[in-house]
């Protein structure tokens, strides 16, 4: 429901899985209300459930799912205007993709960090973290990133 756009059914189904005692439903649906919410501009309501979802995967120790958290949590702090906590989580998150080898996921937030700096005109750090990506696109043969990093 949620990738069709249809945001009041979706939050119909994640209020019911809320209600399951499987830790990793509840990551799952967390995750996935923070996602709804964010769409509906309730930003601190997406943080609140974003930290939750963080919460439930440091707890699973899901290291590719805390790095995704993170990534998400980044992305609300930066739509906060809250700069310092969108840098701390982004470095969180590219950290946990690193060392977990999930390089779509690296690039993803090497690319989302370079928009941050690129909306802060810091121009010189954006550009280097972009050929961070695109030699990493490039190295792990990961090609279907590199129109999005280049769009940037």
């Amino acid at each position: 429901a949620l990738m069709l756009g249809n945001l009041e059914e979706a939050q119909t189904s994640v209020t019911l899985v809320l209600d399951s005692e499987n830790p990793q439903t509840l990551l799952i649906a967390s995750n996935t209300r923070a996602g709804i919410l964010a769409r509906q501009h309730r930003f601190y309501d997406a943080r609140k459930w974003g930290f939750e979802a963080l919460t439930i995967a440091k707890t699973l120790n899901d290291l590719p799912m805390t790095a995704v958290c993170n990534g998400n949590i980044a992305q609300l702090a930066e739509l906060l205007e809250n700069d310092s906590e969108a840098i701390h989580y982004y470095r969180e998150s590219l950290k946990l993709s690193e060392e977990t080898k999930n390089y779509a996921q690296v690039i993803l937030v090497l690319n989302n960090l370079a928009n941050f700096f690129i909306s802060k005109r810091e121009i010189q750090q954006a550009k280097s973290l972009i050929e961070k990506a695109l030699l990493l696109s490039e190295k792990n043969r990961l090609m279907r990133m590199k129109p999005l990093l280049q769009a940037s």
